[in-house]
């Protein structure tokens, strides 16, 4: 009985250690050129209490359309750009700190999931779109579980779905 107990306590541990993400192509992908003047990132809050990400959201994919090399500037609000990322955020829970603590494993995953459509700034033609996803580990102590986690993984599938 007390082997049981430990292999339950072992595996309690190992899941969710790490964090993740993943992208899924919804229309073909047009061929983006090797280089852009600039992108814009358009966040639009769809999912329930997604308003409270949208700053963190369109930073976070601003830095990483920046440090793609890809794009050379992020275009403001009103200014025209290259490219125009649309982020529809449909899914998004966030686990606090409290709720990691008292319930562990239990309390789940920070989770970030929306659908992506990329758009010629200047034709206004669709490019192509897809589904991001990240996710942060459940553990509470990895060093991988908290909602910035899941943000960065997130953010690292829209650069995918780019490079596709």
């Amino acid at each position: 009985m007390k082997l049981r107990i430990f292999y339950f306590v072992i595996l309690l541990a190992l899941v969710g250690c790490s964090s993740g993400g993943e992208m899924k192509l919804n229309t073909s992908a047009y061929q983006l050129q090797r280089s852009y003047e600039s992108a814009k990132a358009v966040v639009n809050p769809k999912a329930e209490d997604s308003q409270e990400i949208v700053d963190d959201v369109r930073g976070s994919v601003a830095e990483e359309l920046l440090s793609s090399g890809r794009f050379h500037r992020i275009a403001g609000a009103n200014e025209p750009a290259d490219i125009v990322v649309t982020v529809d955020i449909i899914e998004y829970e966030r686990v606090t700190v409290g709720e990691r603590i008292l319930v562990g494993v239990f309390a789940g995953r920070n989770r970030v999931r929306a659908n992506i459509s990329l758009t010629d700034g200047r034709t206004g033609t669709s490019l192509r779109s897809f589904q991001a996803y990240g996710k942060s580990a459940a553990h509470p102590l990895s060093s991988e579980s908290g909602y910035t986690d899941a943000l960065r993984e997130f953010s690292k599938e829209v650069l995918v779905g780019l490079n596709v």
